[in-house]
């Protein structure tokens, strides 16, 4: 039997094969991320809602759950963001290179579900259960066209956790909805 490619994993799952040859390599981050009419053909311009549930380990102070950006350097952006180290998640519209919205949440529990719906003139965000953010009368950014996925682009940013689920949501629903989804 000729066998190529085993590796042994002391965590709890397996990751990406990395051929180290005769020496020790260091794993590069696993940056996720989906453009063109991957995202195009079902992201809603107009409005929407996201919902994630993560765990961060808290060894990176701003570690990206999940995020929509335009652009490698965040100008414009709707995006979570969670905080293992300060207990916190961050609820993030960004505007041609302005933070039109930049509120946080605390939480105290892990796994952080985390739920935001968006369209011009309301924004509202929740974190387990409790509303955060509500009906925020803003713009929101209409160029997105990128899905990154645990980090933040631009930045040194990454989830340093798990991400459990993702869901979008062409509309936007309503903060009952969003408390109950994160309930």
């Amino acid at each position: 039997i000729f066998v190529w490619g085993a590796q042994l994993e002391a965590g709890a799952f397996a990751t990406s094969y990395i051929p180290t040859v005769a020496s020790t390599v260091t794993r590069a981050a696993d940056n996720a991320s989906m453009t063109g009419t991957n995202f195009s053909s079902w992201y809603n311009q107009a409005q929407g809602s996201l919902y994630a549930e993560s765990d961060d380990n808290g060894t990176n102070t701003n570690g990206a759950a999940t995020l929509f950006n335009i652009g490698a350097n965040g100008n414009n952006a709707i995006a979570f963001y969670g905080n293992g180290t300060l207990n916190a998640t961050r609820l993030l519209v960004r505007l041609n290179t302005v933070y039109v919205i930049n509120t946080s949440s605390s939480v105290t529990t892990q796994p952080i579900k985390q739920a935001a719906s968006f369209k011009d003139g309301a924004v509202s965000g929740t974190a387990n259960g409790s509303l955060f953010v509500t009906n925020v009368n803003v713009n929101i950014p209409h160029n997105l066209e990128t899905l990154y996925i645990g980090y933040f682009p631009g930045t040194v940013s990454y989830l340093t956790g798990h991400i459990r689920k993702l869901s979008y949501y062409p509309v936007a629903l309503s903060s009952s909805n969003l408390v109950a989804l994160t309930s």
